[in-house]
């Protein structure tokens, strides 16, 4: 037989607690993160980070290794230093003729092949120079940095892989800013109607109430429940620990008063 004392204590639990008709459950996540890749195909050389370590603007977390791309920017500026000579040599040779054209030493078809001449070396120099930029700019893209303050959330690849990258960019890490969490919960549609951006609602996270602004509250998210149509309502809130992973947070959103 059941205790009097233990039944009474139950009971007392049990009307400390909201009740579960009031509260529905809802997720958290980070609300911005991103996936981090190169668009370069190649062998993955280093990866400097791990999943929870924080990390900072411009911080180097990964690359590729960069001995070919190195030797590409030494081979594209030796091309350019040649065009950059002939450049020079067929200016040079432009001015001469048009000084021989005008005191007439010089005909006008010899005048226009040595223009000819200008424009042609005139143009691979800009080649060469474009090459070069294209190549300094493969070599910045083969090393992956941090774009802001953040956590690293996943490692997706090792060093010794290689990176084949012709159509999709390979992702090698994914980063989520630790300071901002976003909270998604399914609402009844007859509850969600006359809720918007801007609408305040109660969580309890950790058991700890929480205000949070609705970002947006739309039948374009929608899904079929178990008592009919739901609709997807999202707030974005600071985190109450930006050392915790939000998905590991217990979550639970007060449902909104009647309209």
């Amino acid at each position: 037989m059941t205790h009097p004392r233990r039944l009474l204590c139950l009971a007392l639990l049990l009307a400390a607690l909201p009740a579960a008709g009031d509260e529905l459950p809802c997720h958290l996540d980070w609300a911005e993160t991103v996936t981090l890749g190169t668009p370069l195909s190649g062998r993955l050389a280093a990866v400097r980070v791990r999943p929870g370590d924080a990390v900072e603007r411009g911080q180097l977390l990964a690359s590729l290794d960069l001995r070919p791309l190195r030797a590409e920017v030494q081979r594209a500026e030796a091309v350019l230093a040649a065009a950059a000579a002939r450049r020079t040599d067929a200016q040079r040779a432009w001015q001469r003729a048009r000084d021989l054209y005008d005191r007439e030493v010089l005909s006008t078809t010899e005048l226009q092949a040595a223009e000819v001449r200008h424009d042609r070396a005139e143009a691979a120099w800009q080649r060469a120079r474009a090459e070069l930029t294209r190549a300094r700019l493969d070599l910045e893209y083969a090393r992956l940095r941090a774009p802001w303050d953040g956590l690293v959330v996943d490692r997706l690849a090792e060093p010794g892989e290689t990176l084949v990258n012709a159509l999709v960019a390979t992702p090698v890490l994914r980063l989520a800013r630790p300071d901002r969490w976003r909270l998604t919960a399914w609402l009844p549609a007859a509850q969600a109607r006359g809720l918007g951006p801007g609408t305040r609602l109660t969580a309890h996270i950790d058991g700890r109430a929480v205000t949070v602004t609705l970002d947006a509250a739309s039948g374009l998210h929608s899904r079929q429940g178990p008592a009919g149509r739901e609709v997807a309502v999202t707030a974005t809130l600071p985190a109450p620990d930006p050392n915790q992973r939000p998905a590991l947070a217990e979550c639970r959103l007060q449902r909104p008063a009647a309209p």
